[in-house]
């Protein structure tokens, strides 16, 4: 904007600054949560070993001051708990399916009078049945309030926006998984809900 003196507003030519660096600084996170739900996603059947990366960066993202930013956040926090959980449902499925095919060789074995070792087929560890170590935030199924508190962590926020759109998560997250989440996914949930309750009633 240019003055009656013919000199351009500095409030005009602030204000275009700040939207500039706003959009580069989108733009730029934009890209970075992009690239960090891409890394996630493709290394799903390792992701806890990757898991306290993420969640460092999304810690970073969720306290950026663009909206869109904290939005998208929330929106890939939820794309990547959802894949964990299908991840995991599948996994499951597979062991079940190959434990009972075992045990299906192992009758047949028997009812045809062979003899069979007790670790050749019974024993046999599956792939992610081995001895080694297991995280203990990932053991059983505390992976479930292991993936779900950074979502819910967003609720500290001090936006409506960002608060609704964190019961909006969980309530899809309920609508695809709830077959498939037990207590310790569940402890959470109640939490957050009971939590979202408390700052609306203050």
């Amino acid at each position: 904007m240019i003055t009656p003196q013919g000199h351009y507003s500095t409030a005009s030519s602030a204000s275009a600054v700040v939207t500039n660096e706003s959009e580069i600084l989108a733009n730029v996170n934009t890209f970075a949560m992009c690239r960090l739900v891409e890394s996630a996603l493709v290394n799903v059947s390792r992701v806890e070993s990757i898991w306290k990366i993420i969640v460092a960066h999304f810690d970073i993202l969720s306290n950026c001051k663009v909206l869109a930013i904290r939005q998208i956040t929330i929106e890939a926090l939820q794309t990547i708990v959802l894949e964990i959980f299908n991840y995991r449902k599948n996994n499951v499925k597979k062991r079940v399916g190959r434990r009972s095919r075992k045990n299906s060789d192992v009758n047949n074995s028997e009812s045809l009078g062979e003899n069979v070792s007790d670790t050749s087929i019974g024993e046999e560890l599956l792939p992610d049945e081995g001895i080694e170590e297991v995280d203990e935030n990932w053991s059983d199924y505390v992976w479930q309030y292991t993936v779900l508190i950074p979502l819910a962590d967003q609720l500290k926020s001090s936006h409506n926006q960002d608060k609704l759109a964190v019961l909006k998560g969980f309530e899809k997250i309920i609508q695809t998984c709830g077959q498939q989440i037990k207590n310790e996914g569940w402890r959470i949930i109640i939490v957050t809900i009971s939590k979202s309750l408390e700052h609306e009633s203050d």
